[in-house]
């Protein structure tokens, strides 16, 4: 099954959405993006349970759910894309077995349910639960018959909106590889909606990055985490962002976009570049040091940064320093080099990096 569809004009709160998305067999899709943004709004409306504008226009599989006159609309019990929700939606009274096959008896003779049920139950380990009621299982075992269920529903596609929020990691991990495993083996499509990086890399094959209601990217998993196109992506998967323009006079650098910078971001090219460009890096190669002296022209780093701390999460022996300065910068350093330099909010500090840790692409 490919899912097909152009969203456009304004969703709940009145945020404009401008997104259009191919999903094709066994495509796996992180929607992410800030808070506000549209995620939500997006799977609301792809499922039916928001109306869409004029100019929307949905189909899977070829067949036409909504189209940009409103003229076919396809109601949400009938369009077979399911959508699994952050709290269970279960009936506390029903049985594992029976919470599954209430849905896959909706389209399918007798025989075929049984058959689908059984399917679903080994699949995501819950056939030992059979006969057990939703009200006695853990949160781990009651997110599983969610994911059964929906996927009992005779449709192309799934949907959902964090479905990993309220589990402990143990419980996530095994609710993600087992949900990875069947979509796979069936080749079905799914968008699903996460503020946690660790649901991306192991569930997505592509990620669909939003920002006030538009699509900014829409690549593999692996093109976004190499080239974000946007702070947001860039932050939610842990990399520096600096966006840089060419300089016309240099066949071997680039500067920062604020030209008037008295140290602006400085990378050696064999080429002259001719449009504008993103570079980043990761923030374990961005030293930090107290810029009580110059540095030394006989170090090998050329970009340096008089810079501020404005915030510092540790992590465990490793801590994360929030820098302001002609750019947004994140530096990865031990708590030891953290305590040696006395680093707090509002401390000045210079920071370097290599030229070979920038990675340099286009716009």
């Amino acid at each position: 099954m490919t899912l097909n569809c152009t969203i456009t004009g304004n969703a709940a709160r009145n945020l404009p959405l401008d997104i259009s998305l191919n999903v094709e067999p066994g495509m796996r899709v992180a929607l992410v993006g800030p808070n506000g943004c549209g995620k939500t709004s997006t799977l609301r409306i792809l499922a039916g349970l928001d109306a869409a504008e004029h100019g929307t226009t949905i189909s899977l599989n070829n067949r036409t759910l909504l189209t940009d006159t409103a003229r076919t609309s396809v109601h949400a019990w009938q369009r077979g894309i399911p959508m699994v929700f952050p709290e269970p939606r279960l009936v506390p009274s029903f049985t594992v077995h029976r919470s599954v096959e209430q849905v896959a008896k909706l389209k399918r003779t007798r025989t075929a349910a049984h058959n689908i049920t059984q399917e679903l139950l080994r699949a995501f380990d819950i056939e030992h639960l059979r006969d057990r009621r939703v009200r006695t299982l853990s949160s781990g075992q009651t997110a599983r018959v969610s994911l059964a269920r929906a996927l009992a529903c005779e449709g192309g596609a799934l949907l959902l909106d964090e479905p990993f929020a309220n589990l402990d990691s143990g419980s996530a991990s095994e609710s993600r590889r087992l949900l990875s495993r069947y979509a796979t083996e069936h080749d079905l499509p799914l968008i699903f909606t996460s503020h946690q990086v660790l649901d991306v890399f192991a569930l997505a094959t592509h990620i669909a990055v939003l920002e006030a209601g538009e699509l900014v990217q829409f690549a593999s998993v692996s093109e976004v985490a190499s080239l974000p196109r946007s702070h947001f992506a860039a932050e939610f998967l842990g990399l520096n962002l600096i966006p840089v323009a060419a300089n016309t006079d240099s066949h071997a650098a680039i500067i920062a976009m604020d030209a008037s910078a008295p140290t602006p971001c400085e990378v050696h090219l064999d080429y002259a570049p001719s449009a504008s460009r993103f570079v980043s890096c990761a923030p374990t190669d961005v030293t930090l040091e107290l810029p009580t002296s110059s540095p030394s022209d006989l170090v090998s780093t050329r970009n340096h940064w008089t810079m501020q701390v404005s915030h510092i999460e540790v992590m465990g022996s490793l801590a994360r320093v929030e820098l302001e300065g002609l750019f947004p910068l994140r530096a990865d350093i031990t708590t030891r080099s953290v305590a040696h330099l006395a680093l707090q909010p509002g401390t000045t500090v210079r920071a370097s990096i290599k030229a070979t840790a920038l990675r340099l692409y286009g716009a």
